[in-house]
């Protein structure tokens, strides 16, 4: 059921690539008993029945499709990993949002990130990441990427066939959970969820969404209180917006500090990054430079500097 659910929401060359190699996965595993119906014994000592020799091919086909699947992907990842170097050469921070399936991760990156992904109530609507700039009030922009979600007890297969997506989440410098506080079971989400991306030391900002569809007799701030730093919102209202990106601003300073950096008058291309990628606090100019206060994530501001030298 849930390889048919897949299917159906794949869009993109990649996403079908991975649902199909899932599902042979599955199936070549299964043949046998799809074949019960056909003789397996032959007529005379030493001859094969038909149902074997079906099942023969039938395995031999899909391990040869299995093979151009797994080489397919394999030029996907080479690509992914070219994308991703490039990207790394941008002095941003790169989070990822992660939670269990239909917990309204899409709309909350449309939300923030003002894009249009594909966002529906169903289970598993988004198969493919999408990344985009988020800029906070008062912070440096960073990349932020919506990823599929997670399901309970998540097969292994479903895991290694989408490990071209998974890995986006793996390589995040931290991840925004999602949580759909109306379900009863959110709390086990929370543990699904945990288990299947391992933070490993990895800062993590939750949002506790759909807080309009839960009794207003419950005290949501006392029920999620364990879990630090939370926003309790719904993506829907546009003040908890707000006050969402203001929390996530203060949580992604963690990764700034204040540096001055003299910088030339000729370099107008590094004082342009320093506005473009921190927040400067004070911009002082002298006779051959400007002493350039600014907060910044720390390794755009050696990346900053290195091109000083």
């Amino acid at each position: 059921m849930i390889l048919d659910i897949f299917a159906q929401r794949a869009q993109t060359h990649e996403a079908k690539i991975q649902v199909e190699l899932a599902q042979l996965t599955y199936l070549s595993t299964r043949l046998t008993r799809l074949w019960t119906h056909l003789s397996r014994l032959g007529g005379r000592v030493g001859t094969r029945g038909p149902g074997e020799t079906q099942l023969e091919v039938d395995k031999r086909l899909i391990r040869a499709r299995i093979k151009t699947l797994k080489s397919q992907l394999a030029r996907v990842r080479k690509n992914r990993d070219t994308h991703r170097k490039a990207r790394g050469q941008r002095p941003h921070s790169v989070g990822a949002i992660v939670g269990y399936t239909n917990a309204g991760k899409s709309t909350l990156f449309n939300k923030i990130t003002d894009s249009n992904v594909v966002q529906q109530d169903a289970l598993f609507a988004t198969l493919d990441p999408t990344t985009r700039r988020l800029q906070l009030p008062d912070a440096p922009p960073v990349l932020v990427t919506d990823t599929v979600g997670f399901i309970q007890k998540l097969p292994t297969m479903l895991i290694d066939a989408f490990y071209a997506t998974l890995e986006s989440v793996y390589e995040a410098d931290f991840f925004i959970h999602v949580v759909d506080v109306s379900s009863p079971h959110w709390l086990v989400h929370i543990e699904t969820t945990q288990s299947v991306v391992q933070a490993n030391g990895h800062p993590v900002f939750y949002v506790f969404n759909k807080s309009d569809q839960v009794d207003a007799d419950l005290d949501l701030d006392a029920l999620t209180l364990p879990y630090s730093p939370a926003c309790v919102m719904s993506a829907h209202n546009s003040a908890d917006i707000d006050r969402l990106k203001a929390a996530m601003a203060t949580f992604i300073s963690q990764f700034e500090h204040i540096i001055v950096i003299p910088v030339p008058h000729t370099r107008a291309d590094i004082r342009n990054l320093l506005y473009k990628h921190g927040r400067v606090i004070a911009d002082v100019t002298r006779e051959t430079h400007s002493d350039i206060t600014v907060s910044i994530q720390p390794a755009i501001g050696e990346k900053i500097k290195g091109q000083l030298n």
